[in-house]
């Protein structure tokens, strides 16, 4: 099975990409970044945190969330490879801060 995974990052330099905590709407986007991923049809999400809401959507599209354990793209994405990853099952109330 082959997975299309997305990892929000803090730049543009691929697989050197420094993953960031979720800023969402709060951070000046458009919409609700949950919605706007969910138009990518990925199978997994990768981040440090997000709200209850982000993840309900998320879990009920069918997608997986796994919290990152890494600064870097390429770290986060052999994490993943190695199943080192921990499922997210709890929304933070604050994603913001997470």
């Amino acid at each position: 099975m082959t997975n299309k995974i997305v990892i929000p990052t803090n730049d543009q330099t691929g697989l050197n990409a420094h993953v960031f905590p979720n800023m969402g709407e709060h951070a000046g986007g458009v919409g609700f970044s949950h919605d706007n991923i969910l138009k990518l049809k990925p199978t997994v999400i990768i981040v440090y945190g997000m709200g209850p809401r982000g993840l309900t959507t998320f879990h009920n599209a069918g997608v997986a969330v796994m919290k990152a354990n890494a600064d870097t793209v390429n770290e986060v994405i052999n994490a993943f490879i190695e199943k080192k990853l921990d499922e997210l099952t709890e929304g933070c109330q604050h994603a913001h801060h997470c």
